[in-house]
């Protein structure tokens, strides 16, 4: 067991290691970083553990994998978040691909239903074709999980 030892966090930033307390690193630019703990036990042995860390970089868009429509006032709406959405066609199909929603604005969300029935609680997926206002476009799919 180590007992005295060192992090080095793979930013730039140390830390004296202490049994049983966590360390938090923040990272200031996406990429490949690798985080090292140099433990030494009370004969003075040495150990080395690395891990690497991905830090992707931010996304302009996100879309939540789980929503809950039933009118308790806390993710009753899918909505398409994102900063800078100049234009955008947001599409969801059940499981059989029938289209069960489509939206063009942000701000106007999915509240579970088809033409006016209440959909089952399901996987749904999404398609969203997105131009930002930076001159670039997002395309992306993927699936929600609709839980009542």
């Amino acid at each position: 067991f180590g007992v005295t030892g060192l992090w080095d966090l793979g930013n730039g930033e140390t830390e004296d290691y202490i049994a049983g307390e966590r360390v938090f690193a923040s990272f200031e630019q996406a990429g490949d970083y690798t985080a090292s703990l140099i433990l030494y036990n009370e004969g003075g042995c040495e150990a080395t553990y690395e891990l690497g860390v991905c830090i992707l970089p931010p996304t302009p868009i996100f879309i939540p994998d789980i929503f809950s429509p039933n009118d308790d006032g806390l993710n009753d709406m899918l909505f398409v978040r994102g900063l800078g959405i100049e234009s955008m066609q947001f599409e969801v199909y059940d499981r059989w691909g029938e289209r069960v929603f489509e939206s063009q604005h942000p701000d106007h969300g999915w509240d579970g239903r088809f033409r006016g029935r209440t959909m089952p609680s399901g996987a749904y997926t999404w398609v969203l074709n997105a131009r930002l206002n930076n001159g670039k476009t997002d395309t992306r799919s993927g699936t929600v999980r609709l839980v009542r």
